[in-house]
Parts: structure tokens; sequence; C-alpha cells
């Protein structure tokens, strides 16, 4: 049924680039303007295409048709966002980090220093997230996707109380599915041997996704876990 699908969502794509260039050939108004004209509808398509395929879990097909945005687009902050995103999850963050730092030099966006923070988060590079993400939330302190990142950095580097504290602000302000923030949380209060707390975070995680065998796993390891009272130390920055 999703192969099925997914032929049709590119089918139409490439049905609506032919239009576009029969439009340009027919034109009166010369090239440049009505390849303009035409270009939106095309970028739409794909557009449309690279969503449902991600959706459907056609991730090598939705990021193909990302490649395609970005060659038509690469000065569109949302084109190159949904692109090095698709690239970091295909295993490609290497590629990605060169191109969102080409923007974050010359740039100010908080999406870019999000989406940076989290690729270098992803290839371990902990010391560079850091200052990217603490700065994406200085400049805005409820943007949830930040205060995650932020705290996944900081639980990364060993400090879990601080992790803490942003982690569940990102909960707080999280849009849509939490499953993701909840069992991060509940493996930062493990750390912090709080296996109570972490186990009613986890379980809050199963509500949402009870057949989810990552959380399940994850359950059983803090439930195995021997809690020995220990001073908890954190940074003061």
């Amino acid at each position: 049924m999703m192969k099925k699908t997914f032929l049709l969502t590119f089918t139409c794509a490439a049905a609506l680039m032919l239009s576009a260039c029969q439009t340009t050939s027919t034109s009166h108004n010369g090239r440049h303007s009505l390849a303009h004209k035409g270009a939106p509808t095309v970028d739409t398509a794909i557009q449309r295409a690279a969503h449902i395929a991600t959706q459907q879990g056609a991730a090598k097909e939705g990021l193909v048709f990302y490649e395609q945005l970005y060659r038509r687009n690469p000065q569109d902050i949302e084109t190159v966002l949904h692109y090095t995103t698709a690239l970091r999850k295909d295993g490609q963050a290497k590629k990605a980090k060169i191109i969102l730092q080409g923007w974050n030099e010359n740039k100010t966006s908080r999406d870019v220093m999000v989406a940076l923070a989290q690729t270098h988060l992803s290839l371990g590079e902990f010391e560079q997230a850091l200052p990217l993400a603490e700065r994406a939330v200085d400049m805005r302190e409820s943007d949830a996707v930040a205060q995650h990142i932020y705290g996944l950095t900081l639980d990364a580097l060993g400090y879990h109380g601080q992790a803490e504290g942003h982690l569940k602000q990102a909960l707080e302000n999280w849009q849509g599915d939490p499953v993701k923030v909840l069992n991060n949380l509940a493996l930062n209060l493990s750390a912090q041997q709080k296996k109570a707390e972490a186990l009613d975070i986890i379980d809050k995680a199963l509500i949402f996704d009870p057949y989810n065998k990552h959380l399940h796993n994850n359950r059983a390891l803090i439930a195995a876990l021997r809690t020995t009272p220990k001073p908890g130390s954190k940074p003061n920055g």
C-alpha cells in the first residue's frame, strides 16, 4: 500500500514538472517570467512528495526529493532545514554539517543554530553543540526543540542535573508526540539514580506508544538499576 501511494505521488510531481516545461515553451511572455511563474507549482509538488514519502517511512525517497528542492532553492531556509534533517537521518551528518555551517556563518537564524547543534550532537561533537544550543535557548526560552537539544548536550557532557531542567522545559512546551522527550528525560533521571521518577516518566511515554520495543527495553534497564544514594554535582554556569 505504501509503495503504491508513493508511486502515485511521484507520478504527480513528474507530471507537474512536465506541465511547467510545456507552459514555458508556449508562452509569449518569455522564458524567464513563465519559468518563474511555473516554479512554485513544481516546488510545491516536490515538497508534498517529500513530506508524504517521509511520513510513510520511505526516508530514502524523501531524501531524493528534498535534494531536488535544495538544488532548486539553495537559499531557502526551510528547504535547507528539511534537506539537512533528511541527510542527518540518513547517516550523512557530516554533509549536513557542512551545509549548515555555511549558513550559520552569515545568518542569525535560531532554527539553523538548533539544526547545527543537533548535527554536532549526532556526530558526538558535544563541545561544539553546546554553545549553539545555549545561544538558541537564550534567544527564545520557550523553544522546546532548542531546550531538548541543549538538555541532551548537557546530559552527554555529564551535567545531568542541569540537563534535567532543560528537558523538563522542553517537555512543557513540546508540540506533538512527546515520546522521545519523555524517553530522554527518563534516561536522564536514571543517570541521576532517580529510579522511581524515571519509571514514572517512561510509563507515561508508553501510554503514547505502548508497543515501542525501545521504550520497553529502556524500562527494563531502569527497573533493574540498583540505586545507591550518591551526591550529585552540576556546574554553576
